[in-house]
């Protein structure tokens, strides 16, 4: 096992060394971090901190990869047989095409085709439902944004599919039995947010499912 003592020394050693990473340990790590990401290998990005003379056998030398890979950092530990206990940081991300801003976009302009061109980029990090979102045109920009920028949220949002005002259907199901009601929205909502409505003197809750539509969250 591993003391913090040691991992603090093999950190230690980062500073200087060689900074050609055997093949073998590529291949380990990036299977590891593949299965915890569930990508393929061959999408991997590997970016390393430079190791104070890698084991001749670093690819048989038993090793862990330490952290949560948040903005893709790990630490690599060495624990040979024979010699003391080291360790590496490596940084991981998934290579792929990116819609990024194809000129200068202003805050509440509505992305039109023009507006996004795909560039191969590397998204450092584990991905998430956010990045497999395809940023599509008639997406809101919530920021300036300078051309060249990668468009993922926060600085764009889906369209909103209710705006104060509008008529939104709530919608009520159990079984068979379907129950709608219209009621004027109160506040805009995206796909999947929460909106209220008002009818006369009631008020409604619900999900957005669709334009001006609702799933209602209790029965009228």
């Amino acid at each position: 096992m591993i003391s913090s003592a040691s991992l603090l020394l093999g950190v230690s050693l980062l500073a200087a060394g060689d900074t050609t990473v055997p093949p073998g340990v590529v291949a380990r790590v990036s299977a590891l971090v593949a299965e915890r990401w569930g990508v393929e290998t061959d999408a991997l990005e590997l970016a390393w901190g430079t190791h104070a003379g890698w084991p001749g056998d670093a690819a048989d030398v038993p090793m862990r990869l330490v952290g949560g890979g948040g903005d893709g950092w790990f630490v690599l530990t060495f624990d040979p047989p024979a010699g003391r206990p080291s360790a590496v940081r490596v940084r991981a991300g998934v290579r792929g095409p990116a819609p990024v801003a194809a000129r200068d976009l202003t805050p509440g302009h509505a992305l039109e085709a023009e507006d996004v061109r795909l560039e191969p980029r590397v998204t450092w990090g584990p991905p998430s439902e956010r990045d497999r979102t395809p940023v599509t045109p008639g997406w809101e920009v919530r920021r300036a944004i300078p051309a060249g920028t990668v468009l993922s949220p926060p600085l764009v949002q889906p369209a909103r599919l209710v705006a104060p005002g509008d008529p939104v259907t709530f919608v009520w199901t159990r079984g068979s039995l379907v129950l709608e009601r219209i009621g004027i929205a109160r506040t805009g909502a995206r796909l999947g947010d929460p909106v209220h409505a008002v009818v006369g003197e009631s008020r409604l809750h619900g999900i957005v499912i669709a334009p001006r539509r609702a799933r209602l969250e209790e029965a009228p």
